[in-house]
């Protein structure tokens, strides 16, 4: 999944397991349940793409010893409780 801002997303890339519910239909994908898995944690994902344009968001619960000190920076104005980051997304998806 690449595109824009998206691409910015701390740990995005390093997902390699993806699995879940994604409806696709015409111009529309409404994403029910998607879970990542990675070797620096985990993340759920729900949502809706319009015409390309997203309105997601991800949830992301990281194996924190195996980040970077600039993944920790990145991450840490989301987090909502300890071990637990939510990250709205909203803009253009290249997909």
């Amino acid at each position: 999944m690449k595109g824009g801002a998206l691409d910015i997303l701390p740990l995005i890339n390093s997902f390699t397991k993806a699995q879940g519910l994604i409806i696709a239909d015409r111009d529309q994908v409404t994403v029910t349940s998607l879970s990542l898995e990675g070797d620096k944690g985990y993340a759920r994902a729900k949502g809706k793409i319009v015409n390309r344009s997203a309105d997601m968001v991800f949830e992301l619960m990281p194996e924190f010893g195996r980040l970077e000190e600039f993944e920790k920076m990145l991450i840490k104005q989301y987090e909502t409780s300890p071990g637990y980051y939510v990250f709205p997304y909203k803009g253009r998806l290249s997909i």
